[in-house]
């Protein structure tokens, strides 16, 4: 406990007679009151902070955030929304796919142009 440490050292210090073991047991004891100080500060912070604290609960009865659906229920909607959303899942997914053949394709064209060029290239001067 910093206060019974502090105690203590007010008490060496009331004893002591030589001016450097005066000044390093008041650096001391300063050290212990900064520390005193910082603690109830905190203290009065997280009081006045728990006084003024709220708490707010949100409940959801979502079907599709469930963990689990179950067995003996058949629910038409829960499986036109998870329908609707994997069909979007699916659109995403050929646009992606046809975004990335449309960047590459020149690139690919360039590369077959350049083989079947230097193909005929090839046997048209070199094979005779």
């Amino acid at each position: 406990d910093l206060e019974s440490l502090k105690a203590k050292m007010q008490a060496i210090l009331d004893q002591a007679v030589q001016v450097e073991d005066l000044v390093n047991v008041q650096m001391q004891i300063n050290n212990i009151r900064e520390q005193i100080d910082s603690l109830k500060g905190q203290k009065n912070y997280l009081e006045q902070t728990a006084k003024l604290t709220r708490i707010t609960v949100s409940v959801s009865t979502d079907e599709l955030a469930l963990p689990y659906t179950p067995d003996e229920a058949w629910r038409p909607g829960v499986v036109f929304k998870t329908a609707v959303r994997s069909m979007l899942g699916a659109m995403r997914s050929v646009a992606n796919t046809v975004i990335w053949v449309v960047v590459y394709l020149p690139v690919v064209l360039i590369i077959i142009g350049l083989a079947y060029l230097l193909s005929w290239v090839y046997r048209k001067y070199l094979v005779k």
